[in-house]
């Protein structure tokens, strides 16, 4: 099956420049319009209210708790091609013109529509078993599910039941990184090369085709939980340095540090993850983090991809959520100024109501970017990185709205005193992960000024009217890099 794409300008959807010349905001009746063309051209695939829409439209967090207009489920890329035409197309009565705002739906909007993709869920390998094509609709623990006894795997989600899309797109770390680097470098045929680490700025991604490894499923890993004390924080940073390290010598190695801190209980853990890609217990690598004593819970085991991912913690819902990242050289230094500054930070928002800060360590190796060279590359600006480094996400969770601004004030504060600190170690690296960053961080400009242009030229020549840059809101835009300019010669 070939890899299809719908995007602005390109053979599965065009728009003609008169439709959005002097394009206006929609006003809320003239979105309702919209929903309603969608409605009539697209029968039985938009929402508005009810119990479908409710499920349909439910969040992770709930600081992201929108509520569209109306929901269209498209069930083909054909009728993907349509809604988008509709949408974009907007109204030309009495010398109005106007395009409606639509949001993809990992990303949701207020008042616009909100079209998603769950219903582009198949999953077909190849003839060949070389490569798995699959809707962007699906879940990794469906794809990892139906590749159950083929003999072969994917790079994918670590949380069974994240989608696929924003991996594929954002970059995408897996159990198997360290195996076949970033998810990303996988795909084999995304049509616009730029879509490698270019987010949601070029088109809606229906299919992608990933190449796949040897992989009979077994798995060997799982949890190793201990009390948070200054010295087993020691040993767990010391531990997950020298995994960093040593990690090109044993590829099937996936390692990474949860640090989790209970405001309310005032209880601090840590729980390392331990992955091994083949069915071998207790590999080398592993012995150091494995020696930390003392352990409150030891998880590991043998296990297949599947029983990792449905079993792997994901994020609960119900709550609110914000979160940053940084990039930094694997030493122990750095690994020590980090620990500290997170820490310190954590101190001035222990009062938030029902507050569970959680920060993750997470190797990224010099092995990830001959990875990706030798898949042909991605536009994270990552190719020329000869250091190991390590990737921190900052993950808290809250209840009380009255809280959002003080967590966020304390992301952009973390974000500062971190690259300021890292930088006075010469050890700062400017990589922002896009899937992890916060709104106020600017990952696109991370990826360096060739990248950054090279996504600017591919942007105006698929998506030359800016649809995509300022029809459809959320997430990160190339138009918007800072630096950039807004819009200029769009």
């Amino acid at each position: 099956m070939a890899y299809r794409l719908v995007v602005l300008g390109f053979s599965l959807l065009v728009i003609s420049e008169t439709t959005l010349a002097g394009a206006a905001s929609a006003s809320a009746s003239e979105i309702l319009d919209c929903c309603h063309h969608l409605d009539i051209g697209l029968p039985n695939r938009v929402m508005y209210t009810g119990t479908a829409y409710d499920e349909a439209n439910i969040r992770w967090s709930t600081t992201a708790m929108l509520h569209p207009s109306c929901i269209v489920r498209p069930r083909k890329t054909a009728e993907v091609s349509k809604a988008v035409m509709i949408l974009t197309a907007g109204a030309q009565a009495a010398g109005k013109i106007y395009s409606c705002p639509f949001a993809i739906k990992r990303e949701q909007i207020d008042n616009g529509i909100t079209m998603g993709l769950r219903n582009i869920n198949e999953t077909t390998l190849s003839a060949d078993k070389a490569s798995v094509t699959f809707g962007t609709g699906s879940d990794w623990l469906s794809i990892y599910t139906a590749l159950g006894g083929t003999g072969v795997g994917v790079p994918g989600g670590r949380h069974g039941r994240v989608g696929v899309g924003g991996i594929v797109l954002g970059g995408g770390l897996s159990f198997v990184s360290p195996k076949v680097g970033w998810v990303t470098d996988n795909v084999l045929s995304f049509e616009v090369h730029a879509l490698k680490g270019g987010s949601s700025n070029f088109g809606i991604v229906t299919r992608a085709k990933l190449q796949t490894f040897p992989s009979d499923g077994k798995f060997w890993g799982g949890s190793v939980a201990h009390p948070h004390t200054t010295n087993t924080t020691s040993l767990v940073l010391s531990a997950l340095n020298n995994f960093t390290t040593n990690n090109h010598r044993d590829e099937n190695a996936a390692f990474n540090s949860n640090f989790i801190y209970n405001a309310t209980s005032r209880t601090k853990n840590i729980a390392n993850t331990i992955v091994y890609s083949e069915d071998i217990a207790n590999a080398s690598i592993f012995d150091q983090a494995q020696s930390i004593q003392p352990q409150l819970a030891n998880t590991a085991k043998s296990t297949t991809i599947v029983e990792l991912a449905a079993n792997t913690a994901s994020l609960p819902y119900g709550y609110r959520y914000g979160g940053a990242t940084v990039t930094f050289k694997n030493t122990v230094e750095a690994l020590a100024v980090a620990q500290n500054i997170t820490d310190s930070i954590y101190e001035t928002v222990a009062n938030v109501t029902d507050l569970v800060f959680t920060f993750v360590y997470e190797p990224i190796p010099s092995l990830y970017a001959e990875h990706s060279i030798a898949r042909g590359g991605n536009v994270m600006g990552m190719k020329n990185t000869r250091d190991d480094l390590i990737l921190l996400l900052l993950v808290p969770r809250w209840t009380d709205a009255k809280d959002d601004s003080a967590m966020r004030a304390a992301f952009v504060f973390w974000v500062g005193a971190m690259e300021k600190a890292q930088t006075r170690l010469g050890a700062h690296h400017n990589f922002t992960y896009l899937n992890y960053a916060a709104a106020s961080q600017n990952p696109l400009g991370s990826y360096s000024a060739a990248n950054v242009e090279f996504m600017r030229k591919v942007a105006k020549t698929y998506d030359p009217h800016g649809v995509f840059q300022t029809v459809v809101p959320g997430g990160f835009k190339i138009s918007e890099v800072k630096g950039g300019e807004w819009r200029q010669g769009w």
